[in-house]
């Protein structure tokens, strides 16, 4: 027999969420949830002052 299973979760912001692939083989379902590319932070200074 079958039934309906229905899971949510909350994604990082880091995902790209329009490349997520999900897929079952042998009755084991595999999701891929891709990370969007790293931001370069290139000539961005940040000083942090110790107390």
């Amino acid at each position: 027999s079958y039934s309906k299973f229905q899971q949510t979760m909350i994604l990082p912001d880091n995902v790209d969420k329009n490349k997520i692939a999900a897929h079952v083989e042998h009755g084991v379902l595999s999701i891929e949830l891709p990370k969007l590319p790293v931001q370069s932070n290139d000539g961005v200074v940040k000083t942090i002052e110790v107390k």
